[in-house]
Parts: C-alpha cells; structure tokens; sequence
C-alpha cells in the first residue's frame, strides 16, 4: 500500500481555539499551560510533578482527525493517552488512544509521535467531543515538559504520491574555530533543524491542493504539520522554506514542482 504524506493547513490547528488547562499534576508558573498552543515548539508548558494531564475544552463539540506532540521529555514507552470526552470526566472517556513515545536520537532530542485519529475512530461523530485530554498516566523520569500539541481538524494527504525520493537534511549549529597550530575549539550551540525537500509530479487537482496547502500557510509565515512517512512515529511541525513557489506546467494534466520546508526551532532538548 503506498503512504501519502500528510499534511495540514495552517488553519488545520484547532488547538489554540480551546482553552487549556491543567487536570491533574501542578503547572510550574514559569511555563504555563498557554504554551501548548502558542506555535513555538520551543517553549514548552512545564509541570511541577513527573504524573499529570492538560485539557482541551472548546466552545462546542470539535472534530479531531489528527494529534501530535511536538518536543517533549517523555520517556520511551509511557503510558501516555490522547483523550476526548463530552464532559470533563475522565474515569471512561468515549476516546482512549495511546500515544506510542519512541525512543530518543542518539543527540538527546526526541521524535514527535503523532497519532491518526481519522483512522483510529472512523465514525466522525465519535471523534467530534467537547473535551479533549493530553493525560501522562505513567511517572516520567523527571518533570513533565511538552514543547507544543498540534490538534488538526482535517487530515489531509497529497492526492499524488511524491516522485520517488526526498531530500532529507539536518544541521546542528555550532563554532568552530582552527588555532594555527591546527587544534580545533569547537562550542556546540545544542540545537538541532531538519529539513526535507521533495519533488512532485502533480495533476491538475493535485497542484491546486498544494497551492491551497502553501496559500494557507502564507508560504513561509505560518506553520503547518507534515508526516513524511505515515509508517514512521515521527511529524514535524515546519515552514515553508520560500516566501514563492514556482512550478512547471510540462504538459496537459502534468506539473512539476518542488518543495522545501524546514522544521521550527524545537529549542534545546528537554
């Protein structure tokens, strides 16, 4: 079966609609819970306790097709739920999905595990509720600290599978300087960006999606979310790299384009 990216519009974010709050555990003041919603990855919402949970609550019932957290200090393997419910009663909530934490990089910083709610609840009423739970059920190694939570109301793949092959990048930034004895001081800055880079061969519709993708985003201004393989635990909440975008009309039907973005500072590892 081929996987298609996903992708959401920038207005695919429902979560900075909902009003967040702290169910259980203590929030450090320092780093509330608005900083789950505020689009920096880098500046996460922290607890005083290794045990705890944020709600969602909006205006009226909210249809959820896609969740994902991106920047954490959760470890591998907790029990760690993604919940929705008509009340803010959580001893049997109607949607109870695990979020699977993958074990880390080798440099320290995490994958963004993300989950296909589409999928998961097929029926789009069960999916549409109230309430919606982020709930750390088992005892992190340290103080629970989550950089960003992406609620997309839609989940969207590229019509077209993309050519085949990507353009994967990582840069981690840091000064190095060479003394003239050869003796090289280095300082690591500690922070890590990818970036993924991919050519398309669209239909007409295709191209259209895209471009509705990019308009969406303002191009380079707003953040969007993308999974570059759905088999993979692993999304990145990114920019388009380019304030423009071009592409080929080859011939009738067919267009040829190429796309750039690159991830948002997810900060120093948690």
């Amino acid at each position: 079966m081929v996987q298609h990216l996903i992708y959401q519009h920038a207005s695919d974010n429902v979560a900075p609609d909902a009003a967040v709050a702290v169910q259980t555990g203590v929030e450090d003041a320092t780093y509330p819970s608005a900083n789950l919603v505020d689009k920096n990855p880098a500046k996460p919402a922290q607890l005083t306790t290794a045990v705890g949970a944020w709600t969602f609550e909006f205006d009226a019932p909210q249809r959820l097709d896609l969740f994902s957290i991106v920047m954490h200090n959760l470890d591998a393997g907790l029990d760690v739920r993604f919940q929705g419910h008509t009340s803010n009663t959580w001893t049997a909530p109607d949607v109870n999905l695990v979020v699977t934490i993958p074990p880390y990089r080798e440099d320290q910083f995490p994958y963004n595990p993300w989950l296909d709610i589409a999928s998961l609840v097929p029926v789009v009423a069960n999916r549409t509720k109230l309430w919606w739970r982020l709930a750390v059920l088992g005892t992190n190694s340290a103080t629970i600290k989550v950089g960003e939570v992406w609620l997309g109301a839609t989940k969207r793949n590229l019509i077209r599978n993309l050519k085949w092959g990507s353009t994967r990048h990582e840069v981690r930034p840091g000064i190095v300087h060479e003394t003239d004895h050869l003796v090289q001081l280095k300082y690591d800055h500690g922070v890590v960006r990818r970036m993924v880079t991919f050519d398309l061969e669209n239909t007409d519709e295709a191209n259209a999606a895209v471009l509705s993708w990019g308009r969406s985003c303002r191009w380079a201004m707003r953040p969007t979310l993308i999974v570059p393989n759905p088999l993979e635990n692993d999304a990145m909440m990114v920019n388009f790299v380019n304030t423009e975008q071009e592409y080929e009309r080859a011939r009738l039907n067919y267009n040829l384009m190429t796309l750039s973005l690159h991830e948002m500072s997810r900060g120093l590892y948690l």
